[in-house]
């Protein structure tokens, strides 16, 4: 797509971070953002042109305020980047003034928080105690299989006090948000979601009917797992504290959570959306995903919402899947909090063709915030889920298509989905396309991250960065338990 087509469909549009309120859109040049890595904020830059007339009769002085304003990136009215702009760089040189602006995806604000209270004594507050409000959130009953399908909370049983990660990680930001309106960013009524359900709303204060929709909607498989609405097993629940001393950065919370791995963490982003259109207040929510986000194939649709994206190399402007041997590892070795130790190998590195014939390397991972009554089958799960990415030399394709493509383009993905990425066997001329693959070959990726050029002439490019999808089924082969 030409870039006089492309141009218009995107608008740079400013909101008031407090309030979540329209204030103006702007003219920029020069425009480059990302999004991910998974579990991560993305980036914008762009230049402003002071010389614009266009740009004259904006107030960009103030609704450009590093923290103070956020940006949107719209695409013919659907929000596809947003977040507080996080700098402004003004500078004069041999070429003249340049006003250049940096802002990050809405995920980063968490780096800007402190903890606002002590989980050290969970389900209750270390300062306040038993007399105290407690967590809510965080102590939300588990809905058990058995007769009468009876609600059980605390102390689940034999397992005294372990806790569904997600509703950990909505109790410390939900507290955080709501401990002063100072606190309530773009409108002091971001929701907080745990696999669509929302378990928090800052414009009620807290609970959103959770006990309703966990009853009413969940529904569970034959070993007793959830498989719809929060989904977190039991056997994935665990034990993390937060003392009010240790002070942390709510970013650095979550990101000990979603570092636990495939099967036991989740995923986590903010998303915006409208609340009534193009330049009306923009509406923003945090959303926990187990077991991991963005939709998978069709093929594993039980595993997630199905996924029916396309990368056809075939009509890319460049892709490269390089091999990475330094990161190899087929022996992972998993630790844990209370000196716990798994080890698993991949036994099919070492035998049979073509995939086998490796010598052995190992790594180890270091889980020691982590405490469970099940500490082996949760780093048992862990590992499996690094081998699974690790076992074989990883690749990590990079594929650049046009920014607008009606099958993969901007708009049409979320980072953490599945795609289906197509190495036709022919080119455009009849000749092999890859040689190292005559026949063609169609394989499942995950997109872990994205970069965009909106270019001032010439093509818009969007390049992806690609990923070995976390293991999801049972026909995947499975590495062997040796400690």
């Amino acid at each position: 797509m030409s870039m006089a087509d492309a141009t218009p469909q995107l608008e740079y549009l400013f909101y008031n971070t407090a309030t979540g309120e329209y204030i103006e859109s702007l003219p920029i040049t020069g425009v480059t953002f990302s999004g991910g890595p998974v579990n991560q904020a993305g980036s914008w830059s762009g230049n402003f042109d002071l010389s614009d007339v266009g740009l004259q009769s904006k107030n960009w002085g103030q609704s450009t305020k590093p923290n103070w304003a956020t940006l949107v990136v719209d695409l013919n009215g659907q929000i596809v980047f947003a977040g507080p702009v996080t700098g402004r760089k003004p500078a004069f040189n041999e070429q003249g003034f340049t006003f250049a602006l940096d802002a990050m995806e809405g995920y980063s604000w968490l780096s800007h928080w402190v903890q606002a209270t002590d989980y050290s004594s969970p389900p209750y507050s270390g300062i306040t105690g038993i007399a105290g409000s407690g967590m809510p959130i965080w102590n939300k009953p588990f809905l058990q299989l058995g007769a009468g399908a009876t609600n059980m909370g605390p102390p689940y049983g034999s397992q005294p006090y372990i806790w569904d990660p997600m509703l950990m990680a909505a109790q410390i930001v939900a507290d955080k948000y709501s401990s002063s309106s100072n606190y309530g960013i773009w409108g002091g009524d971001m929701a907080i979601c745990c696999n669509g359900i929302e378990v928090w709303n800052g414009s009620d204060g807290g609970d959103s009917g959770y006990e309703y929709l966990l009853q009413d909607e969940m529904a569970f498989n034959l070993t007793g797992e959830p498989t719809t609405g929060l989904r977190t097993p039991l056997n994935s629940y665990v034990s993390i504290n937060f003392p009010y001393t240790s002070l942390q950065i709510l970013s650095n919370i979550l990101s000990q959570y979603t570092a636990l791995g495939f099967g036991v963490g989740f995923d986590a982003a903010v998303d915006f959306a409208y609340s009534a259109g193009k330049y009306s207040k923009i509406n923003a929510t945090l959303n926990f995903s187990y077991p991991r986000r963005g939709g998978v194939l069709n093929y594993n649709q039980a595993y997630g919402p199905a996924s029916t994206l396309y990368i056809d190399c075939g009509k890319a402007h460049d892709w490269t899947f390089p091999e990475d041997g330094t990161a190899q590892a087929n022996v992972d070795f998993e630790t844990g909090g209370n000196q716990d130790i798994v080890a698993l190998e991949n036994i099919y590195t070492e035998h049979g063709e073509p995939y086998g014939g490796y010598i052995n390397t190992e790594k180890v991972t270091n889980v020691a915030n982590m405490n469970s009554p099940n500490p082996t089958l949760l780093l048992q799960r862990m590992a499996s889920s690094d081998l699974n990415l690790y076992s074989w030399p990883p690749v990590a394709p990079v594929i650049t298509v046009d920014m607008f493509d009606p099958e993969c383009g901007l708009g049409q993905f979320i980072v953490g989905q599945d795609a289906l990425v197509i190495l036709p066997s022919r080119d455009q001329d009849g000749n092999v396309f890859d040689p190292r693959f005559p026949g063609g070959l169609w394989n499942e990726w995950r997109i872990v991250s994205y970069s965009a050029t909106v270019a001032d002439a010439g093509d818009c490019l969007i390049s992806f960065t690609l990923d070995t999808p976390p293991q999801q089924g049972e026909n995947r082969q499975s590495p062997t338990l040796i400690v």
